[in-house]
């Protein structure tokens, strides 16, 4: 909503740009969810996945934008545009999230697997997110795939059924209203 109480047209628009960027930077490490490969097994556990996510989590709050990406993340520059959009927006991450469900992403032999983490928490305004947290290890180490957890990022192929992701609205006039 805008001052006048109006929708934000522009605000909607970036969080749409925002999901759709996120679902073009990770097809191809889970495009080996929607087909009939075979795939060997994942190059990441459920158990490394969680620890990538605390990582990251404490991470976040020590580090810069481009320190941050370059250090936690695989997509660098996906990671600092996300994290500059989420700026622009006033979100920043509150406590840390739960993670509510999780899947193995298989690897096909052009692309590496890894795991999924479906986390939900509050923005640092308190505002409910739900995001996809992928986690990929395409050197051997496991890393998040953009690290930006709490904007309600999505996958564009879901690995285990229809997993719903919630976008937090932009908290920069929140203060502002009366």
């Amino acid at each position: 909503m805008n001052l006048l109480g109006e929708p934000d047209v522009r605000a909607s628009r970036r969080r749409q740009w925002l999901v759709a960027l996120a679902g073009v930077c990770l097809m191809p490490f889970i495009a080996a969810c929607a087909n009939g490969d075979r795939p060997g097994p994942s190059s990441v556990t459920e158990a490394q996945a969680r620890q990538v996510l605390k990582n990251v989590i404490s991470d976040i709050a020590d580090n810069t934008t481009e320190h941050f990406c370059e250090k936690s993340t695989v997509q660098v520059e996906s990671c600092e545009y996300m994290l500059d959009e989420a700026r622009a927006e006033c979100l920043s991450p509150g406590a840390a999230p739960k993670v509510v469900k999780s899947a193995r992403v298989p690897r096909k032999p052009n692309r590496d697997g890894g795991w999924v983490l479906a986390v939900e928490g509050r923005t640092a305004g308190g505002q409910r997110y739900v995001s996809h947290f992928f986690v990929t290890a395409p050197n051997g180490t496991p890393r998040a795939s953009i690290g930006i957890y709490w904007t309600g990022i999505g996958l564009g192929d879901r690995p285990s059924g229809k997993w719903r992701t919630v976008l937090p609205q932009s908290e920069c006039l929140k203060g502002a209203r009366t």
